[in-house]
C-alpha cells in the first residue's frame, strides 16, 4: 500500500471501530450498487432482467465472501478479537453484578488508600519546596551541649550578622521572628494578625517578588525610617477588599500608622508551619542590637548557599566562626556552636518515618485486597471450568481463552482505577485536613500528575496479580477438560490448596499491620497517660494582644489585664482566672538566663530555663500544684522586692541540697536579682513526649508585656462556649479596640500537642481494621467454597454416622491450620519489622508482648467468626439431599 493512502486507511479503520453499523450499511450499499450496475450492463447486451441479475451475482462471486474479505481488510483479526473479548467481558460483568461490585470496590478503595497516602509522601518528601532554588536554602541554628544533648536553638541578631559577613559559603542570610499584633484596617475595623519581623535580605533569600509595589529595602531598616509593611495577597483580598490603591495606604499596626509598600504574589508561600507562623504581613526587624545583646537568642535564621557551596563546606566555615566568637565573647558564646541544616531535610526528616509508615500500611492493605480478589477469582474460575471445557472442545485454543480471561480482569481493573482515581481526590483533601497539625504545609498534599501516575501503576499491578491468578487457575492441573469427565461436580485439583495459601498470606499481612497498629496505639495511650502537670478540665484560654503605643510596658498593661481578670472572675461559674505569656504545650517559647546569687558559672554553663510572665490566679486557674512556699499576690510588683517561682526540675537542678524557697537568683527577666518565694509542679512545654525543662515564673506586674493568654477555669467542664463569650465581653468592656482570638480549651491544646502520635495511631488502626476485614472476608470465601465443594462428602460422612459436632470440628481444624500458618508467618515478619517503628514509639518496646499477643487474639477471634457460618452450614447438610445431588 502506498504511503499516501495510509491516512485515509487509518481514518477508515477508525470509523469501522467507532461506527461499525454505518460502515456495514455503506458496504452493503456499495455491493448492491455494483451488482445493479453489472445487471444493467447485462440487460444492455440483450439478456432478460432475471438472467442478467443472476449473471451479475455469479460474476461478483458472492456478497458474503466479499463482506468478510473487506471486514478483514478494515479490521485486523487482533482488533476484532479484542472487540469481541470486550463485549463478552462486559456481558460477564453484567451477568455477575455482585462479583463485579466486590472486585471494583475492593481494589478501587485499596488503590485510593495507597494513592492518597502517596499524595502525602509526594507532597512532603518527594516534591521540592516552593521556593526559588530550594535545594540551596538552609537554616542556621545555635547549639549548646548540655548533659550530652545537642538542641537546635534560636540565635541572636548580632551573631547572625557576623555569620552573614564572614561566612563566604552563605551567599545571603536573614533572620526573622513571628509575633501576633493588633491592627486596624483602612475601614477602621479592629482585628488581630500575625506579622513577621525580618532582616533586609529575607525576601532575597527565599526569592519572593511583589505583585504590587515593592518589597523591603535597606533604607526601610535605617534608624528613624517611617514604619512600613509588606502584606500577603490573602490579607489584601480578604481584609482590604483587593483595593488596587492599597500601596501607599496606611494601616494602624500595633497602634502605629504603617505604610503599605507592597503586596506579595498569590503564589508566594510562607515558610513551613513547623518553622514559623503563617504571617499576613512583614515588617523590618529593628537592628538596634550590639555586642551587649549577643545572648538575646530569640531569632531564627534562613540562608542561601553560595554557588558551588555545600552544607558541609558551610559547616566548616561556621565552625571556624563559632570558635572566633567564643574567644571574642566568652560570656555569650563559649560552649556554643552554629549548625547549618538543609531546609528540605529540616522539614521532611521529622516526618519521614511517619509518612513512610502510612505508605507501607496502605500498600499492605492493597496487597491484602489483591490477595483477596485473587482468591475470589480463583473460586470464580473453578466454577467456570465446565464453560471453559466446552469452549476448548469447540476449537478455542488455550491462548485464546487466556486472552479472554485477561480481558475480563483488565475491564475490572480499569473500572477499579476509575473508582480509585475519584476517591483519591477526596482522600487527598481528607489527608490534608486530618494531618494539618502534623504536616509542615498541608497545601502541598494534592492529586497531581505524579499521584495519578502512581494510581495507574497501583491499579495495573493489582490487575496483574488477580489476572495471573485467574489464568493460572483456568489451566492448572488436568485442566478444564476434566470437568467434562467429572460432570462439573468438582473443581480442578489443587485449587483448594492455592486458595488456602492465598488466605494464609492475607492473614500474615494482616498480622503485620495489626501488630504495628497495636504498638502505635499503645504508644499513644502511654503518651496520653503522662501527667501534664496541670488539670485541663474546664479550662478555657484566649489570646489578647495590646498595641504597644496605646499600652506601653508598665502600669497601663498591668491595669488593663487586672481589670479584665476582675470582670472574668465575677462571672458566675468561674472559679479562677489568670494570664500567662506562654501557654504550656503551645509551640511558643521564651527563655532567659538564671544564676544562683553567689555561685560562679563558667562561660556557657549558665542555666537557661523557660520563663513565663504570669498574673496572680494563674496557677489556680491551670491547676498547677504548689509544692512549697506561696503563689504570687497583687503586691508582687516593681514597687516591692522582686520575687520568682520555679518548678521542681529547676529547684532540684539549682538547689539539690535544700529548699529553694527564700534563695536568691539573678535572671535575665528584668535583669535583676529575685527571691524564690515558691516551688510549683512541673509542666510539659514542648510535648508530653519530650523531657521536662527548668521553668521560671515572674510576676507580670514587674515584668509586663502586652501579649498574654487568658486562662479561665470554670466549675463545669462543658461551660466552654459560655466562658469564651464572657471573656470576649470582658475585653470589649475594658477596650473594644483590643482583639481576642485563639480561644481554645486546654483539652484542645493538649490534643494538638499530641496530634502527631494521635494521627499515626488513628491511621494505623484504620489500616488494621481494613486489613483484618479483608482477611476475614477471604477466609470466609475459602471455607464457604470448600464446604460447598465438599457437600457430597459431608453428606456421605453423616450418612455413615458422623455427628454435627464432628463435622464442625473438621471444618474448624481446616480453619485452624490456615490461621496458624498465617499468624506464625506474620509474627515472624513482625518481629523483624517492628524495630523500624522504634523511633515512633513512646515508652513502648518494639517487642511489646501485649501488642503481639493482642494482635494474635484479635485475629483468631475474627477468623473464628468468619468461619462460624460456613461451619454451621456444613453441620446442617442433609445426607439424603447431598447424596441425591451427587
Amino acid at each position: 500500500m502506498r504511503v499516501s493512502r495510509w491516512p485515509a486507511m487509518f481514518a477508515l479503520r477508525l470509523r469501522t471501530l467507532l461506527r461499525r453499523a454505518d460502515v456495514e450499511r455503506d458496504l452493503e450499499d456499495e455491493i448492491r450498487d455494483h451488482i445493479e450496475q453489472q445487471t444493467q450492463l447485462n440487460v444492455a447486451r440483450g439478456m432478460n432482467p432475471v438472467a442478467a441479475r443472476q449473471a451479475a451475482l455469479v460474476a461478483f462471486g458472492g456478497a458474503s465472501r466479499i463482506k468478510e474479505e473487506v471486514r478483514d481488510q478494515l479490521r485486523p483479526a487482533a482488533l476484532a478479537e479484542l472487540t469481541q473479548d470486550l463485549r463478552y467481558a462486559w456481558r460477564m460483568c453484567r451477568r455477575t453484578p455482585a462479583l463485579t461490585a466486590v472486585v471494583v470496590v475492593t481494589i478501587g478503595t485499596a488503590v485510593a488508600l495507597a494513592t492518597s497516602a502517596f499524595s502525602a509522601v509526594d507532597g512532603v518528601l518527594l516534591r521540592s519546596l516552593p521556593y526559588r532554588s530550594a535545594e540551596r536554602l538552609a537554616l542556621v541554628w545555635d547549639t549548646q551541649r548540655q548533659k550530652g544533648i545537642a538542641q537546635l536553638d534560636p540565635v541572636s541578631f548580632t551573631n547572625a550578622m557576623d555569620w552573614r559577613r564572614d561566612v563566604r559559603a552563605l551567599q545571603s542570610l536573614a533572620v526573622f521572628s513571628c509575633t501576633p499584633r493588633p491592627i486596624i484596617t483602612t475601614s477602621g475595623v479592629a482585628d488581630r494578625t500575625t506579622q513577621m519581623e525580618v532582616s533586609p535580605d529575607f525576601f532575597a533569600v527565599i526569592g519572593a517578588t511583589p505583585l504590587l509595589g515593592r518589597l523591603l529595602e535597606p533604607s526601610d531598616f535605617a534608624p528613624g525610617a517611617a514604619p512600613v509593611v509588606v502584606i500577603t495577597h490573602a490579607l489584601w483580598r480578604q481584609r482590604l477588599n483587593a483595593n488596587p490603591d492599597v500601596v501607599s495606604s496606611r494601616l494602624s499596626v500595633d497602634g502605629v500608622p504603617a505604610t503599605v509598600i507592597g503586596v506579595l504574589r498569590p503564589e508566594f508561600t510562607a515558610l513551613p508551619t513547623m518553622l514559623a507562623c503563617q504571617p499576613e504581613m512583614y515588617r523590618p526587624l529593628p537592628s538596634r542590637y550590639d555586642d551587649a545583646q549577643r545572648s538575646w537568642s530569640f531569632l531564627k535564621t534562613i540562608a542561601r548557599l553560595a554557588p558551588g557551596a555545600t552544607i558541609e563546606s558551610a559547616q566548616r566555615e561556621l565552625d571556624v566562626e563559632s570558635a572566633r566568637l567564643a574567644a571574642a565573647f566568652p560570656e555569650a558564646n563559649r560552649g556554643h556552636r552554629a549548625v547549618v541544616v538543609s531546609l528540605g531535610d529540616y522539614v521532611t526528616r521529622p516526618l519521614e518515618g511517619e509518612l513512610l509508615l502510612v505508605q507501607a500500611g496502605a500498600v499492605f492493605v492493597l496487597l491484602i485486597a489483591c490477595a483477596n480478589i485473587a482468591g475470589l477469582m480463583l473460586t470464580r474460575t473453578a466454577a467456570r471450568q465446565r464453560e471453559l471445557a466446552i469452549r476448548i472442545a469447540l476449537g478455542a485454543s488455550r491462548a485464546r481463552l487466556a486472552r479472554q480471561l485477561a480481558t475480563e480482569c483488565g475491564l475490572l481493573g480499569a473500572a477499579a482505577f476509575v473508582l480509585g482515581a475519584g476517591l483519591t481526590s477526596i482522600g487527598a483533601v481528607a489527608i490534608a485536613r486530618q494531618l494539618g497539625d502534623v504536616l509542615p504545609d498541608p497545601r502541598g498534599v494534592s492529586a497531581d500528575w505524579r499521584v495519578l501516575a502512581f494510581s495507574i501503576l497501583a491499579s495495573f499491578a493489582a490487575t496483574i496479580v488477580f489476572t495471573i491468578a485467574t489464568v493460572a487457575a483456568a489451566f492448572r492441573g488436568p485442566g478444564p477438560l476434566s470437568s467434562l469427565r467429572d460432570g462439573g461436580r468438582t473443581s480442578a485439583p489443587g485449587h483448594a490448596g492455592v486458595r488456602r495459601v492465598v488466605v494464609a498470606a492475607q492473614l500474615a499481612m494482616a498480622t503485620i499491620v495489626l501488630v504495628g497498629a497495636g504498638l502505635l496505639a499503645r504508644s499513644y495511650v502511654k503518651l496520653r497517660a503522662v501527667p501534664s502537670g496541670f488539670d485541663p478540665r474546664g479550662v478555657v484560654t484566649a489570646r489578647v494582644t495590646l498595641p504597644d503605643t496605646l499600652y506601653p510596658r508598665g502600669e497601663r498593661q498591668v491595669r488593663f489585664f487586672g481589670e479584665v481578670l476582675n470582670r472574668i472572675s465575677a462571672v458566675p461559674g468561674v472559679t479562677a482566672a489568670g494570664a500567662v505569656s506562654v501557654l504550656p504545650e503551645s509551640p511558643n517559647f521564651d527563655r532567659t538566663d538564671a544564676k544562683v546569687v553567689g555561685r560562679t558559672y563558667a562561660p556557657g554553663e549558665v542555666p537557661s530555663p523557660d520563663v513565663y510572665r504570669v498574673t496572680p490566679g494563674y496557677f489556680e486557674a491551670m491547676g498547677i500544684p504548689l509544692d512549697a512556699g506561696r503563689r504570687f499576690t497583687p503586691t508582687d510588683d516593681d514597687q516591692h522586692p522582686l520575687v520568682a517561682i520555679i518548678n521542681e526540675t529547676m529547684a532540684r537542678a539549682l538547689f539539690p541540697d535544700g529548699s529553694a524557697v527564700g534563695k536568691r537568683i539573678w535572671s535575665g527577666a528584668g535583669q535583676a536579682e529575685r527571691t524564690v518565694v515558691g516551688v510549683v509542679g512541673d509542666t510539659y512545654q514542648y510535648g508530653l513526649d519530650r523531657s521536662l525543662t527548668m521553668q521560671l515564673y515572674v510576676p507580670h506586674a514587674d515584668n509586663s508585656g502586652g501579649d498574654l493568654t487568658l486562662v479561665v477555669r470554670a466549675a463545669r467542664d462543658d461551660a466552654g462556649a459560655n466562658i469564651a463569650a464572657r471573656v470576649r465581653d470582658a475585653v470589649r468592656d475594658v477596650d473594644p479596640g483590643v482583639p481576642v482570638d485563639e480561644i481554645l480549651t486546654m483539652k484542645q491544646v493538649l490534643a494538638q500537642s499530641a496530634a502527631r502520635h494521635r494521627v499515626i495511631a488513628q491511621v494505623s488502626i484504620a489500616f488494621a481494621i481494613g486489613a483484618i476485614a479483608l482477611a476475614a472476608l477471604g477466609l470466609y470465601g475459602v471455607i464457604a467454597f470448600g464446604v460447598s465443594a465438599r457437600t457430597p462428602e459431608i453428606g456421605l460422612r453423616m450418612a455413615l454416622g458422623a455427628t454435627s459436632r464432628a463435622i464442625i470440628a473438621n471444618v474448624a481444624a481446616d480453619v485452624g491450620r490456615i490461621v496458624i500458618v498465617g499468624i506464625v508467618v506474620g509474627l515472624s515478619l513482625s518481629v523483624w519489622l517492628a524495630g523500624l517503628l522504634s523511633p515512633l514509639l513512646f515508652r513502648v518496646s518494639a517487642r511489646d508482648p501485649l501488642a503481639f499477643f493482642g494482635s494474635c487474639a484479635a485475629l483468631t477471634v475474627v477468623a473464628a467468626l468468619a468461619a462460624l457460618l460456613p461451619a454451621r452450614r456444613a453441620a446442617r447438610v442433609s445426607p439424603a439431599i447431598a447424596l441425591r445431588c451427587d
